[in-house]
């Protein structure tokens, strides 16, 4: 094993290139440069979010117990986080905030690694050079400023953007051919703590194995060919999650696999009068409920969204909070389908242009951050464009995970945070376009005459 990592890193340079491995050098040692600074100086208000994870961790650090004096549905927030920052907590004896924050800013400098390595394999997919799409991820996601905004807080996305980078990189290394059927259990373990982080992501175990299945039902013809990868997948996604699973049916005395909340996030993205968002949902039921209030829209804003949702829970009181507010979106889905179609499709399509048109938290204020999120999202659209074109099974992979978090933002709760976990990606894909338009520029040839993929990385799609 010794002589085999030897042997690897000792390849490094040929097959990257020294003045590639250079460059990357110093892109990684900015992205850090870039969180440390930000990590080290806290920010004032980090928002409700990570108020919570902060609390979370720190009491579960201090006592054991998972949840805070006065806090109620402390399992709405994913447990991935809070375990994280606890676990910070016992490895430097005391609730170090500052040293969480750092870890945030070492995991945005792997993320950068992850992109690059994902670009570079996108790109040898569509054909173009894997360097300059490799170094323009990583030097993206170095500098994308909603990245380096959440090193100065504690949030969940940074982990679940790293985890699930790896996952779909993990997922293509396993289908390529010669691959052993156990090599999906390294997707399936990186997709589970995915979910750990952002429990939305909970239902692609599911496509996933069964994607793993078909392509190696189609590539062998054997029963075994094709269940032996969906079921490594399965089991290492089930030993992530399933102690969290375990330890709720304990505690919550019921099932609910990673946290509650999704009966919240239904009702609001079902509430027709707030367009299924948050602040606009916020702002509809407090003036209902409160007629002759006098606090101006921006005011009501800053208000806790708990006993606003506490008080809609209360019309169905032989229910627990979660499961009243997820009946009472059902129902508000039903009607909504049955006598309002049309503007439930155009509440959707409302949603999901929120989801998409800018960048995710206070770092996206302003307007080149705003051109900054544009550029990569359109050139990753293109780059898909040109995964799909090649026909290449790197394109559905990437097409799910976008397609499947879109349907769930469309009819649920929808905000950019949900695109912040697929930016990386979507920053790997823009690193393939802009290889692609480099070299249409300086050859003046399209990318359908450009040197085709090396065949291991080519099984049939």
């Amino acid at each position: 094993m010794r002589d085999r990592i030897r042997a690897w890193i000792s390849g490094l340079g040929d097959r990257h290139g020294r003045t590639t491995l250079v460059v990357l050098g110093l892109i990684v040692v900015l992205a850090l440069g870039l969180r440390v600074v930000r990590a080290s100086d806290e920010i004032a208000a980090p928002g409700p979010d990570s108020e919570a994870y902060s609390a979370l961790a720190s009491n579960l650090y201090k006592t054991g117990d998972y949840g805070t004096p006065g806090m109620e549905n402390e399992s709405d927030w994913s447990p991935g986080a809070v375990l994280t920052y606890t676990g910070v907590y016992v490895l430097t004896g005391g609730v170090r905030e500052e040293a969480a924050r750092y870890l945030v800013a070492l995991v945005g400098a792997a993320l950068v690694l992850v992109a690059y390595a994902l670009a570079r394999r996108l790109a040898r997919a569509g054909g173009v050079d894997e360097r300059i799409a490799g170094l323009v991820a990583a030097g993206a996601v170095a500098i994308y400023p909603a990245f380096v905004y959440d090193a100065g807080r504690l949030m969940s996305e940074p982990f679940a953007e790293l985890a699930l980078a790896g996952f779909v990189l993990s997922f293509l290394w396993a289908s390529d051919e010669g691959r052993s059927a156990w090599a999906y259990a390294a997707p399936g373990a990186l997709l589970g703590l995915t979910a750990l982080f952002r429990p939305e992501y909970l239902p692609f175990a599911v496509l996933f194995a069964l994607l793993a299945a078909w392509w190696n039902w189609r590539l062998r013809r054997s029963p075994g060919a094709a269940l032996l990868p969906a079921m490594a997948l399965i089991a290492a996604f089930a030993v992530i999650v399933l102690p969290w699973t375990i330890r709720n049916a304990i505690e919550l005395d019921r099932f609910v696999p990673i946290t509650t909340g999704g009966g919240k996030a239904l009702f609001i993205g079902t509430y027709l009068p707030g367009d299924g968002d948050h602040f606009g949902t916020k702002r509809a039921l407090y003036y209902q409920q409160h007629p002759d209030s006098d606090l101006s829209p921006d005011e009501v804003n800053l208000l806790s969204m708990q006993p606003i949702l506490d008080e809609v829970a209360e019309q169905r009181p032989d229910l627990d909070r979660d499961a009243a507010l997820g009946a009472i979106g059902k129902e508000n889905l039903e009607e909504l389908v049955t006598e309002q179609p049309g503007d439930l499709v155009a509440m959707m399509g409302r949603k999901v242009w929120r989801m998409w048109r800018s960048g995710s938290g206070p770092g996206m204020d302003g307007a080149w951050q705003e051109v900054i999120h544009a550029s990569l999202g359109l050139a990753g659209i293109a780059g898909l464009v040109l995964l799909c074109l090649r026909r290449r099974r790197e394109a559905v992979v990437i097409g799910l995970l976008i397609l499947g978090i879109t349907v769930i933002g469309a009819v649920l709760l929808a905000s950019t945070r949900r695109n912040l976990i697929l930016m990386p990606i979507a920053i790997s894909l823009a690193g393939a376009a802009v290889s692609w338009l480099t070299a249409a520029l300086s050859s003046g040839r399209s990318w359908s005459h450009a040197a085709p993929s090396s065949p291991r990385s080519s099984p049939p799609s």
